[in-house]
């Protein structure tokens, strides 16, 4: 069980990393899902070798949860269907009333909300799961990668952060703007791009860590609670 969570982890991280490398090609998408699946398989053998259903929790929701979010979209996406106005012959879009509006933009919120919160708790299992395995493996990596996904949330956070409390003194310079000039643009918004590129490169080392990780596992023979 634990040879197989061995393979199965560290080709399941490689192909997310190799999938997300790929993300502007038509296979990434696809590249990325199979290696998620392969990484959750792996946590359920580790976690059930190791007696852990925190693990066990974080394999289930890896599979389970790309394709929980694709049918929430789905679903709220036809239930829009019949609120979204019609173009007539002569090129004009009706008027959308006041209460359907509220009602489209109520269930956008709430596939947002829903979308976040699925991936935070993916998110929190995912990083106690690499503490938990390099506590119990006594292997570091799995540690070290956890602490970057850390790193690399809280830099994301407080890049977005940065980014949305000065857009309303961003956006009015942009409105000025006859032509796109990009030192201007990397003036405004060039921080928080560039700390959520430091966020992108820490991720890529966790998902590398991860890799190693799991091909530094062992046979595991006893526990450690």
């Amino acid at each position: 069980m634990a040879e197989r969570a061995k393979y199965l982890g560290g080709i399941g991280y490689i192909l997310v990393l190799i999938g997300a490398m790929a993300s502007i090609t038509k296979f990434g998408g696809i590249i990325t899902l199979a290696g998620i699946v392969l990484a959750g398989i792996a946590w359920i053998l580790l976690g059930r070798k190791l007696y852990d259903k925190v693990m066990i929790g974080n394999g289930i929701l890896m599979i389970v949860s790309p394709f929980l979010i694709a049918g929430i979209i789905i679903a709220v996406l036809i239930s829009m269907f019949p609120h979204i106005p019609e173009v007539s012959h002569y090129g004009r879009v009706d008027i959308i009333p006041e209460q359907q509006m509220i009602h489209l933009i109520s269930i956008i919120a709430l596939i947002t909300l829903t979308v976040i919160a699925i991936g935070f708790i993916s998110w929190i299992l995912h990083v106690m799961s690499h503490l938990r395995a390099g506590n119990k493996l006594a292997i570091g990596t799995f540690k070290y990668s956890a602490y970057c996904q850390i790193a690399s949330f809280l830099i994301s956070v407080t890049s977005l952060a940065w980014l949305f409390s000065n857009i309303t003194k961003v956006a009015p310079l942009l409105q000025k703007m006859t032509k796109p000039d990009i030192f201007v643009l990397l003036n405004l918004l060039g921080p928080a791009f560039i700390t959520l590129m430091i966020a992108g490169v820490i991720s890529i080392v966790a998902y590398v860590l991860s890799i190693v990780a799991f091909f530094s596992i062992e046979e595991i023979r006893t526990p450690t609670f």
